[in-house]
């Protein structure tokens, strides 16, 4: 998405969008102030890859202090982080939930909704080859992420990219597969998401 760039103070000149915004609201937030103008009860998102991280540097920190300010103006009721995860060690995920479920509380604190959205862990060839353990990890991996966010008051649902490997866009992007909970022979026996 182009609005923490906008919200940066780096708009294309070039774009329509880049021209509609002035000195005084950005063009992201214009949109936003018209969607609640035009449909005042109607539920207003803004849905972005990698802000699933502490709100406190980098894009994750540009985009909560855009929706923190349509928040304080009434125009935004939910953000969807935007999940496509790759298979982590347990050390990195275990830092990892700890910035995600700050980064809820957040939102929470700022009464914006959360959804995840698109989530899928993939799992590059070399790891499914060497790891015995890769696959019951991505389990782990999913439900820590789901229970994460349902244990917050402001997680209003989650979306998994698809449920059967047969069918993920992941197979073989950057020689990458197995990303989904369920493999592509929709055998149960195969489900990756830990009890």
């Amino acid at each position: 998405s182009n609005c923490p760039n906008i919200v940066a103070g780096n708009p294309s000149d070039y774009s329509f969008w880049g021209r509609m915004s002035t000195p005084q609201e950005d063009y992201a937030t214009y949109l936003f102030r018209i969607a609640r103008e035009i449909d005042p009860n109607g539920y207003h998102m803004y849905n972005d890859y990698e802000i699933s991280y502490p709100v406190t540097s980098g894009k994750s920190k540009a985009v909560y202090d855009f929706v923190s300010g349509l928040a304080s103006r009434g125009y935004i009721d939910g953000v969807g982080f935007q999940m496509h995860r790759q298979l982590m060690s347990d050390a990195s995920f275990d830092n990892y939930k700890s910035g995600f479920a700050s980064a809820l509380r957040s939102y929470r604190d700022i009464g914006v909704d959360v959804w995840l959205t698109e989530l899928d862990i993939r799992i590059d060839d070399q790891t499914l080859a060497a790891d015995p353990d890769a696959l019951d990890r991505q389990g782990r991996q999913y439900r820590d992420i789901i229970n994460i966010c349902l244990g917050n008051s402001n997680c209003r649902g989650v979306t998994l990219w698809g449920f059967t490997d047969g069918y993920s866009w992941i197979n073989g992007f950057q020689n990458e597969r197995a990303a989904l909970p369920i493999a592509k022979t929709y055998n149960p026996a195969t489900r990756r998401i830990a009890p």
